[in-house]
């Protein structure tokens, strides 16, 4: 179920104050606002130290380091002192982590500004600039770091309750690797092509996961809120959604909804991203159709690694409709031929006779194309022959031969035949229909020729069932 910090626009002093939450959520939604600028601060920090690294101009590559070191450091503090347990257990806990906040930033906002400054020297822009996101990071948990003593206050109002859910965050049970067997596993994740949709209502948050992704190769568009996501999506195909939870106006629950009930974009997998650690969030997502979750901040190993994995699946589902659609239309390709042949089978059969020589007939066709075929025809004025005969098997092979042995009855073409004496064509379509020339296909049949003036009937059967003579009116 939804909770308050689920629903809070993260960084508002006014929004944390307020006396109806609980305490597990008050510490639940302090915890997931402090975060997200740490997570800015190492983002940048670890990806300016590669950048540092590969740059000869850049002067500031220790100075990253420190940086990176110390929001390490606070995010430990924080995810372990910012606890139910220890609020209510540890009363200065909350002022001691605060001077830590406050000394932590004021050291980062020092370095990265100073650093900057090196980079414009060198005409390093790009990396002085993102300095300044460092630094607006770090301002930004001095603006949060007051809280911790509202947090205290109402830690003594609520009492000693239940401690909940809130100290329990998300556990991996996944087995640690190392060296070359975690470049062996990481192998199968290479990146490959792919356009990812990055939906964050942060800035600070969108370009860093950008950067992140396009550095792994991936194209990646952007979007600050959840209705310009799902305007972008019904635009442009994408192969993968890096959803934000906590946004104003339509959260990450509403938007991952929205994917996965339009008929299109169901099957895209959808990775959300969170600095909540709340195990019912993961779950609500994963029961929503999530494909996986990512918290806040990211690790670049787990994040290759998920992204790769979500694109993998959705390239063997892509080919996997690929090959139905593919079968689909063979389908109804080889359903329209059989059909037309058919029909060509049907067309070359006899047409009803009326007069001294009555002949009708029913065509009942079976779901699939056969060998069964049946003609009857004038001779002569007083000679009047008529057949039925039977291919083994069934198919298109068997169709053929039938309508090749037809079409050499219909027009005479055995020679020194004749075709007044069944027995006589019986033995010359065995000579010309040896099994052995035919794909081992053979025919049964049955052909009689009657005289009118005689009205006697002569016929031979050649492994066919006897013909039934009926007396008298039939119907």
């Amino acid at each position: 179920m939804a909770t308050d910090a689920e629903n809070h626009p993260s960084g508002s002093a006014s929004d944390f104050s307020g006396g109806g939450s609980s305490l597990p959520t008050q510490i639940g939604r302090l915890r997931h606002d402090l975060r997200n600028p740490l997570s800015d601060i190492l983002g940048f920090s670890e990806i300016l130290q590669e950048e540092a690294a590969q740059s000869e101009r850049c002067v500031c590559g220790e100075d990253l380091k420190t940086i990176h070191q110390l929001a390490a450091d606070l995010l430990e503090q924080v995810n372990r002192m910012l606890t139910v347990q220890k609020v209510r257990s540890v009363p200065d806990s909350m002022t001691l982590l605060r001077q830590a906040i406050g000394e932590a930033a004021q050291h980062i906002i020092g370095l990265a500004e100073a650093a900057s400054l090196k980079c414009d020297e060198t005409d390093n822009n790009v990396i002085g600039d993102d300095l300044l996101r460092i630094s607006g990071a770090a301002r930004r948990l001095e603006t949060l770091s007051p809280l911790l003593l509202e947090l205290a206050e109402g830690s003594e109002r609520h009492g000693t309750g239940g401690v909940g859910n809130a100290d329990e965050g998300i556990r991996s049970d996944a087995p640690a690797f190392e060296g070359d067997e975690l470049g062996e596993r990481m192998a199968h994740f290479e990146p490959g092509h792919g356009h990812l949709l990055v939906v964050d209502d942060e800035e600070s948050n969108r370009a860093l996961l950008a950067r992140r992704l396009r550095r792994q190769g991936y194209s990646v568009s952007l979007a600050e809120n959840g209705r310009q996501a799902l305007a972008k999506l019904d635009r442009q195909p994408f192969d993968l959604v890096l959803l934000d939870i906590l946004m104003p106006e339509m959260d990450g629950y509403e938007v991952l909804n929205s994917i996965k009930v339009h008929e299109v974009h169901r099957h895209l997998p959808v990775i959300m991203t969170t600095a909540i650690d709340d195990l019912d969030s993961v779950v609500r997502c994963i029961l929503r159709g999530a494909e996986d979750y990512l918290t806040k901040p990211f690790d670049p190993v787990v994040l290759r690694a998920r992204v790769g994995s979500s694109l993998e699946k959705k390239r063997l589902h892509d080919c996997e409709q690929q090959t139905y659609q593919a079968l689909l239309k063979s389908q109804r390709q080889l359903a329209a031929e059989l059909a037309e042949a058919a029909a060509y089978v049907q067309s070359i059969l006899p047409k009803p006779l009326s007069g001294c020589i009555e002949a009708s007939w029913q065509f009942l066709p079976s779901a699939r194309l056969g060998g069964d075929a049946f003609d009857c025809f004038w001779l002569d004025e007083d000679h009047f022959a008529i057949y039925l005969l039977d291919v083994c098997s069934h198919g298109v092979g068997a169709a053929l031969l039938s309508v090749s042995v037809m079409n050499v009855l219909r027009s005479r073409a055995l020679p020194d035949t004749d075709f007044h004496a069944p027995e006589a064509v019986l033995r010359a379509l065995n000579e010309a229909f040896a099994m052995e020339r035919h794909h081992n296909l053979y025919f049964t049949i049955w052909y009689g020729v009657f005289q009118r003036s005689s009205r006697r009937l002569t016929y031979a059967s050649g492994g066919h069932p006897p013909a039934l003579l009926l007396h008298g009116p039939i119907g």
